[in-house]
């Protein structure tokens, strides 16, 4: 493998075609990459090192690279649930489009948000695997999960968690609740938490 390529997956684990070509490589040349066993296409555009296991959340990251990782996954990746999610939560601006409805729901469970709501807490995290996701902090992803009908046994356990984590901080939490509607479970559930 050349040296652009091994450095690029010292950085993530994907790599586009839109990458591979910016590194120089044209498309029969990305062909013969995946034929010769030195790549692997794991979806449309986007391929990684052949042999490799995929993390799922970093492969939704690259094929819907417009969304932001959410909900109860974002809520898992800041450690404030234990159970790993079956399906990776994403959220989308309102009115984005897939060629393919059927099959994002194969792998995500799409979440839509009006455009002037959808930046508010979004943040780069790293993965696991060292792969850069772009997910909701731990603030959004709480509110999130308490706006929804999710399980309250989610909801209670997340809060407690992020009451008892190092990133707590009420002010910014009750800022970014400002924000939205819906939120008088949260802020409920919070002042029984803290009295």
């Amino acid at each position: 493998m050349e040296q652009k390529l091994k450095q690029h997956f010292e950085k993530t684990q994907f790599i586009t075609t839109k990458a591979l070509e910016e590194l120089g490589y044209n498309r029969m040349q990305i062909k013969r990459l995946v034929a010769d066993g030195v790549l692997e296409k794991v979806a449309r555009g986007v391929y990684m090192e052949a042999g490799e296991l995929i993390e799922t959340v970093a492969l939704a990251q690259a094929v819907y690279p417009q969304g932001v990782v959410s909900h109860r996954t974002a809520l898992y990746m800041h450690d404030l649930v234990d159970e790993i999610p079956q399906k990776i939560h994403m959220t989308f601006v309102r009115g984005t489009h897939f060629s393919n409805q059927e099959k994002l729901k194969e792998y995500i469970i799409p979440h839509y948000q009006e455009r002037r709501l959808f930046e508010i807490g979004v943040e780069t995290k790293e993965s696991l695997w060292g792969n850069s996701i772009r997910v909701y902090s731990p603030e959004r992803a709480l509110i999130d999960v308490w706006r929804i009908q999710e399980d309250p046994a989610v909801q209670i356990e997340a809060l407690h968690e992020y009451y008892n984590s190092d990133d707590y901080n009420l002010g910014r939490l009750s800022l970014m609740m400002a924000d939205f509607s819906r939120t008088k479970k949260l802020s409920n559930a919070l002042v029984v938490l803290i009295n």
